[in-house]
């Protein structure tokens, strides 16, 4: 997702049933540090005024990884 000064929520969910999910900020993301990872079925979420209005990069495990992410 491209930066958006105007982001009040981000939430990212991994919905592969084998493998994590890994997200950065402002960089590209990695599968590993200093990337975050997110775990099988996991999710990640920001709101409540600790939110990045920064670039989000996301990588998957493999080839057509299943995720989904929402942004208000």
């Amino acid at each position: 997702a491209a930066a958006n000064a105007n982001r009040k929520y981000l939430m990212i969910q991994n919905l592969d049933a084998s493998n994590p999910l890994w997200i950065n900020f402002t960089t590209v993301a990695v599968q590993s540090q200093p990337s975050i990872r997110i775990g099988v079925g996991g999710s990640f979420v920001m709101e409540a005024g600790v939110i990045s209005t920064e670039l989000v990069s996301v990588i998957g495990a493999v080839t057509g990884h299943a995720w989904t992410a929402k942004e208000a």
